[in-house]
């Protein structure tokens, strides 16, 4: 429904009012992209190195749009661009899988499509059961930037402003 970037990541993620988690890990693309440096350096960047994201967490980005009954939760969940190099970290995806069993049980109680659920209306569950963890994303306004022009340089990603 709503694919993460990682520039998007660098920006803090989804915003604290619809956290329902807030996860770290370096972007970490662990035995290389096969032909991303020289990607890079052809569009005129000297590094693909960037900030670790401290970034808060929701479940838009693992709900399908076409199937609106379904959720992928993996290192293939609407990341795109960088995304996927942190992204790919279990314990991220467990956080993510644990709104996506939230939003399954409201949606089945209450007859919507499981692509309706908010990460909103599942943050009010985890505040009300007091499951709710702390939300500290951090916003890293220049990496962001660098990132969303890296991404948007090699087609991925979108552009931050």
């Amino acid at each position: 429904m709503q694919p993460l970037t990682g520039a998007m990541m660098l920006m803090g993620g989804v915003p604290n009012h619809e956290a329902l988690g807030t996860f770290g890990y370096r972007f970490d693309a662990r035995g290389g992209i096969r032909g991303l440096r020289e990607a890079a350096a052809a569009n005129g960047f000297s590094s693909i190195e960037f900030q670790q994201p401290l970034m808060n967490i929701g479940i838009r980005h693992a709900l399908m749009k076409d199937v609106p009954n379904l959720a992928v939760i993996s290192p293939a969940s609407g990341f795109e661009g960088y995304a996927s190099s942190a992204g790919r970290i279990v314990e991220y995806n467990v956080g993510v899988g644990q709104g996506v069993g939230i939003a399954a049980a409201m949606a089945m109680a209450s007859g919507k499509n499981l692509a309706d659920m908010t990460n909103a209306e599942v943050r009010q569950v985890l505040a009300a059961t007091g499951q709710l963890p702390k939300i500290y994303g951090q916003t890293h306004m220049a990496d962001a930037q660098a990132l969303a022009a890296f991404e948007q340089k090699l087609g991925t990603g979108i552009m931050i402003a």
